[in-house]
């Protein structure tokens, strides 16, 4: 319950932080070819959005505006132009995949990505899933790069004995560039091998730049996958839960708390669109735990116990942020995993009744590993960082016994300094 209950609360954050406005200068051009200044409710959109909220001034009402409602609207490096274009809605998921090579169209009012423009454009639609459309200009006219996915059912042979199918490509897109760079012969065989990507046809389009005489008023600034390293350092609490159904010495544990450190590297690997709000965070760190408790057996007989773990963790989360004008606050979720460096336990039995204790080193069975779920939250000033995190035991502890059920959660308080900006 408590696991679900973390998730949940993580979940509301992350849909309050994304559902907040971010007004940046930009401009629409309405239907009459009106330029207007103003303010757009601009969230570096992965999908092409189906309406933007506009204002002209920051204090003034928004307005609405769909495909229909303007000609173009342009804010940060992005320029959308509003079309009625095809659009192929055949599923490109191979267990979907129909047994039809024709495309099948809808038509659709929508606000195109100007990736290039100039004597040539390249356009791009994307939906939902990461389905890109891509269009070009000719003379004015905006034309569909025609892919389609689609399963072909061949008949068993003496080698394969079912009838199977094999995913085949309406890859008409090619013959259209052909025409289109026709002036320009040295990227001909570069279209043979062409992708149905962003990245190839950018390519293939910065290829042609080189070969032709060509003039381009603009071209969207490329993104790229941004990586940061760092240290970090902070105190951790790890609190020991320790059950079982019968009297256990490891008991003598329960409810011990143990204050450490944790001190480590760190790479947050942030993917464009969206601000580069979502990352790839990684941490290698150092971290330990341990205690010590008194168990009493017997008559006079008392036994004095302790362990010391030392462990390498690994922890990979997945990161939100959420920008507050040049810092921004964050939030963590993922798995952590740990592997034992140095494992050491020591159970010294004292009776009066002796002139020496009994001493038992390394009488703590363990696992070679530790597993759990992160889910932290924070706030970065420039190069500095600071985050709460809690790191829930899914792994029952790293003691290995049957009869003893242990949850080792840790609440750490984690610096961390950035190096490259």
């Amino acid at each position: 319950m408590k696991k679900i209950t973390l998730l949940m609360m993580f979940s509301i954050l992350l849909n309050y932080l994304y559902s907040q406005e971010n007004y940046q200068p930009g401009y629409i051009i309405d239907n009459n070819g009106k330029k207007i200044e103003g303010y757009i409710d601009y969230r570096n959109w992965n999908n092409n959005p189906d309406f933007i909220k506009f204002k002209e001034e920051t204090n003034s009402r928004e307005s609405i505006f769909n495909p229909t409602d303007i000609l173009e609207f342009s804010v940060s490096s992005d320029i959308y132009e509003s079309a009625n274009v095809k659009i192929e809605v055949s599923p490109r998921n191979t267990s979907k995949l129909d047994d039809n090579p024709t495309p099948k169209y809808i038509e659709k009012e929508v606000f195109l990505l100007i990736l290039y423009k100039g004597d040539k454009d390249l356009l791009m639609y994307r939906l939902a899933g990461g389905i890109n459309h891509f269009y070009i200009r000719d003379e004015e006219k905006i034309e569909y790069l025609v892919y389609k996915k689609y399963k072909k059912i061949l008949a068993s042979t003496p080698y394969v004995q079912k009838p199977h199918a094999v995913v085949m490509k309406n890859e008409l897109y090619k013959g259209i560039l052909t025409l289109y760079f026709s002036d320009c012969f040295t990227i001909q065989s570069d279209i043979n091998n062409l992708e149905y990507t962003k990245s190839s046809i950018t390519k293939l389009f910065d290829k042609y730049i080189e070969c032709s005489d060509s003039k381009f008023e603009y071209i969207k600034p490329k993104e790229t996958v941004q990586n940061k390293f760092g240290i970090l350092a902070g105190p951790t609490i790890t609190f020991l839960n320790l059950e079982s159904n019968v009297d256990h010495k490891l008991l003598s544990f329960n409810g011990k708390n143990s204050y450490d450190y944790t001190l480590g590297i760190y790479s947050d690997l942030a993917f464009p669109r969206n601000f580069y709000k979502i990352s790839w965070y990684n941490e290698l760190a150092y971290t330990q735990y341990g205690a010590e408790a008194t168990n009493y057996i017997g008559i006079g007989t008392t036994e004095y116990l302790k362990f010391d773990f030392k462990f390498i963790e690994l922890n990979s989360m997945l990161r939100y942020k959420y920008p507050i004008k040049n810092n921004y606050i964050y939030g963590n979720l993922g798995f952590s995993y740990g592997f034992p460096i140095d494992k050491k336990s020591e159970c010294k039995s004292v009776n009066p009744t002796r002139e020496q204790p009994t001493i038992e080193n390394d009488f703590i069975n363990t696992k070679n590993y530790s597993a759990g779920i992160n889910i932290g939250g924070g706030i970065q000033f420039g190069r500095i960082s600071g985050e709460v995190r809690y790191c829930l035991d899914v792994s029952k502890g790293v003691f290995d016994y049957s009869i003893v059920t242990s949850n080792f959660n840790k609440l750490s308080l984690i610096i961390g300094y950035t190096i490259n900006k």
